[in-house]
C-alpha cells in the first residue's frame, strides 16, 4: 500500500520531526500534531506537504484532520513525549 497521508504525533522535535521531514521529503501529505505550537510552525515552513495541527489532544486533532483536507490517513506514527 501506498503511503499518501500520514498523522504523526510528537512531530515537533525528536524523532517525530525527523519522521515528518523524511515522509514530506518522499512526497507523503504529513499532519503534523504537538502540542509545541512554536516548533511546528518552524517544522511547516520547512516543506508544503507538512500541515500542522497543535494540540494537546490526539483526539481533537484528528477530528481536525479528518474533516479538513484529509480524505484518508493511510499511516498514523506516534512519537511518545519523554
Amino acid at each position: 500500500m501506498e503511503i499518501k497521508n500520514a498523522l504523526i504525533t510528537g512531530a515537533a522535535s525528536g524523532m517525530g520531526k525527523i519522521t515528518a521531514k523524511r515522509l514530506a521529503a518522499d512526497g507523503v501529505h504529513v499532519a503534523a500534531v504537538d502540542v509545541n505550537e512554536e516548533n511546528l510552525n518552524q517544522l511547516k515552513q520547512e516543506s508544503n506537504n507538512i500541515s500542522i495541527f497543535p494540540s494537546t489532544s490526539f483526539a481533537k486533532a484528528h477530528a481536525r484532520i479528518t474533516c479538513g483536507s484529509f480524505t484518508a490517513i493511510h499511516a498514523i506514527i506516534s512519537i511518545p513525549y519523554l
